[in-house]
């Protein structure tokens, strides 16, 4: 196999009389083929010709004629001056899975290549969305340690979208990202410096009041929150599946926080996560509108931007702003913005390209379960079953929603940051 193959160079590669391709990936698999015996062909394979250079697998579109079926797999193509004699040649193949026709041979063993690919491409998915859930469900618990080296809330706020913000700008400026239309500029800037700095702001104080735990499974009643926002101001029907949702949700709630299991909690606590969540569902409900057709990164920075102008001008003009005072708790703070949110968005965006959005939005809801286990493992939280069958049933809720979603006409506002 040649790598880095331009596709000027690509005729080189193959020869004869008559040959086959299809490409995957920038690779390109292809048989030569020779008439003989009743099915008109002896098959010569040259799988994994060519390594294509950066740039080339676009322009292949054009060189390639024919071929490619739905989003399956490779199939048989035919290269300008290349075409094969067609008698004897079944077209298109046929099922038997070991017919000597070379062109169902070269069909079978690229469909079995671009399957393997897929599934592959799905498991990256997987991973991705996974890493996105986790880092955001560990962000309660780098809080707690940030709060413990005497930061507070603004200072925190502050030291996460001021190194987001930056962080995201080099993204754009790596992956050439251009800046969003100026006409969005201004729905995006109200979103992060209204928006997610209100629902920041009611998240992180409320750690400061009950456990992580328990935040955590408040924030989540926000889909809930979405789905009567929607039916209110945007008119959605609220389908019997989202009834359902509702349902579960709000008899989750109820067991989250009436029961007698997670110590430390306060009423103001309460308040607030479920503040975080309304705001936050607002947030969504607004913002599907803002950002429709603008790139999901780029909506992230100037969202992240807007958040940081807000938290630095707070600082700078007076209102209290405390840092980590050790190296822990820096530590934990560079964690809150490199991990939980910069990594955690690109994550989810990139997850988000390979599942969809339904399956990347069901396996999101390990986000409040990484919580839930990393508090009990390092901030010794304790759980009771009443919460536990609480949040069980609030996930339970927001899965049930999200697999309505999946079919279509179904509501799904997306997570932008």
């Amino acid at each position: 196999m040649q790598e880095g193959i331009a596709l000027a160079d690509l005729r080189r590669v193959v020869a004869g009389e008559g040959f086959f391709a299809g490409f995957q990936g920038g690779v390109v698999f292809g048989m030569q083929l020779h008439p003989v015996d009743r099915h008109g062909f002896e098959r010569r394979e040259h799988f994994g010709l060519a390594v294509l250079a950066p740039g080339a697998a676009e322009e292949l579109a054009d060189f390639v004629s024919g071929g490619i079926e739905h989003d399956a797999a490779i199939v048989p193509a035919r290269l300008p001056g290349r075409v094969p004699p067609r008698r004897g040649l079944q077209w298109p193949p046929c099922s038997q899975r070991r017919c000597p026709n070379a062109a169902c041979l070269m069909r079978q063993t690229t469909a079995d290549a671009g399957l393997t690919a897929r599934a592959a491409d799905k498991l990256l998915g997987v991973l991705l969305i996974g890493v996105s859930a986790a880092s955001f469900g560990a962000m309660a618990i780098f809080t707690h340690y940030a709060y413990a080296s005497g930061a507070n809330t603004v200072g925190l706020l502050a030291v996460r979208f001021c190194l987001a913000a930056l962080a995201l700008m080099v993204v754009m400026r790596v992956r050439r990202i251009g800046i969003p239309p100026w006409s969005r500029v201004a729905g995006l800037a109200a979103m992060g410096g209204i928006g997610y700095a209100g629902q920041s702001f009611a998240f992180f104080t409320a750690l400061h009041y009950a456990p992580a735990s328990l935040v955590a499974l408040l924030l989540y009643l926000y889909p809930m929150f979405v789905t009567v926002l929607a039916a209110v101001f945007l008119h959605e029907r609220l389908t019997p599946a989202a009834l359902v949702a509702l349902v579960l949700c709000s008899v989750g709630a109820g067991l989250t926080v009436g029961g007698a299991g997670l110590a430390g909690g306060s009423p103001l606590g309460v308040v607030l996560g479920v503040a975080a969540a309304v705001i936050y569902s607002v947030y969504i409900t607004v913002g599907a509108r803002v950002t429709r057709g603008v790139d999901p990164i780029a909506c992230t920075t100037v969202i992240c931007t807007a958040a940081a102008v807000v938290y630095a001008g707070l600082a700078a003009a007076g209102v209290p702003a405390r840092f980590p005072g050790s190296v822990a708790g820096w530590a934990a703070s560079l964690a809150i913005a490199g991990l939980s949110t910069v990594i955690a968005i690109l994550a989810f965006f990139a997850g988000l390209q390979r599942l969809g959005a339904a399956q990347a939005s069901m396996l999101s809801t390990l986000e409040p379960v990484v919580t839930v286990v990393l508090a009990a493992l390092l901030l010794g939280e304790s759980i009771g079953a009443a919460q536990m069958a609480g949040g069980a049933l609030i996930l339970a809720g927001v899965l049930w929603l999200t697999r309505a979603d999946a079919h279509p006409g179904g509501h799904r506002p997306d997570d932008m940051a």
